[in-house]
């Protein structure tokens, strides 16, 4: 994962892009852009962006599969308590804790 921030950079799209006939032009306007540190940045983050996309690999998924597979583990141990309950009522088995104290 890519963090960085950015405190001299200005934001074009608050601010905008007034310059627009040395747009195009050599070492000028989005040539320049393209080879600044913000633009490689904003380009990394956007591709990973795409990456996470694409694999399904956003917060909200893998919280969502992490909570689905705590609830399968919790039905099959809830499943194997209550057959050895079934199984104990059925032989008319008590059922009794223990008392671990010296006395």
């Amino acid at each position: 994962m890519f963090l960085c921030t950015f405190q001299n950079q200005s934001d074009a799209f608050i601010s905008g892009y007034s310059n627009w006939k040395n747009a195009l032009t050599k070492n000028q306007g989005f040539v320049k852009h393209e080879s600044s540190t913000t633009h490689k940045y904003a380009f990394i983050a956007y591709q990973e962006y795409v990456a996470r996309e694409k694999s399904q690999a956003s917060v909200i998924n893998v919280i969502e599969k992490s909570r689905v597979e705590s609830i399968r583990r919790n039905r099959q141990r809830l499943t194997k308590i209550a057959s050895a309950l079934l199984l104990c009522s059925r032989q008319l088995i008590s059922l009794r804790g223990h008392n671990e104290n010296v006395s």
